[in-house]
């Protein structure tokens, strides 16, 4: 069966590959396409993957959901521009920006409704702990400027041992941040669901608002464009 995929994947891979040089000189709207549907059968690979491996924070998702919208967007637009009467002549400008400014606001209500599934699958954890922190994991690296100066951030998610029920458990953060960190083998309180010890809840304050905060600014700049273009 993996034979049969990896042989799948690269005649698929390779089609699109291919049709993107044919089209190129014919019919150049259609390359969108076909790089759309490679965009698109990663995202939907991804996804496939999270849900197998029982991902359960819902913010994870974000990222291959946008992608198969983007990619689903490459695809429909250049078929609509080419072969729909209704669509035929329209101002492919506005077209794209329109799917660019409706991307944008999909990302924005996405961060705000799959943040929020978090928190609320977190109302399960009800019992506290006392958890050391052991470890951080190094995730990302971004460098900003302030003022005059330039200010680097670095992610990290953070690594907890703690004991429940004659039990010793080591969990990670679901996200990495550069805010409401933590120091190495100090103790921070954390909230589990009794039910599952590993699934736990770390009060994380700036990174909520940091996370509502963005989703509105993606909306409100997505409306703002939308009605101004």
């Amino acid at each position: 069966m993996e034979t049969i995929k990896s042989v799948l994947f690269l005649v698929f891979f390779g089609g699109a590959i291919f049709g993107m040089y044919i089209f190129s000189q014919t019919k150049p709207m259609l390359c969108f396409c076909c790089f759309g549907a490679i965009l698109m059968f990663f995202a939907v690979l991804a996804l496939v993957s999270m849900i197998k491996e029982g991902e359960k924070n819902p913010i994870s998702y974000l990222a291959p959901v946008l992608v198969t919208y983007a990619g689903g967007a490459l695809v429909v637009i250049p078929l609509l521009l080419l072969y729909v009467p209704s669509f035929v002549g329209a101002d492919r400008l506005r077209v794209g920006v329109t799917a660019a400014v409706l991307g944008f606001f999909l990302c924005g209500v996405g961060i705000i409704v799959m943040r929020t599934a978090s928190l609320l699958r977190n109302r399960k954890c009800t019992v506290p702990v006392s958890a050391k922190c052991i470890d951080r994991v190094f995730r990302a690296s971004n460098q900003g400027t302030s003022g005059h100066t330039k200010r680097r951030w670095q992610s990290y998610a953070y690594v907890f041992e703690f004991e429940y029920q004659g039990a010793t458990y080591t969990v990670q953060d679901d996200i990495a941040s550069n805010m409401d960190g933590c120091t190495q083998g100090f103790t921070y309180e954390l909230w589990i669901n009794p039910a599952d010890p590993t699934h736990f809840y770390r009060k994380t304050p700036r990174q909520t608002i940091a996370f509502y905060v963005m989703g509105a600014c993606f909306v409100l700049a997505s409306v703002l464009v939308f009605c101004v273009y």
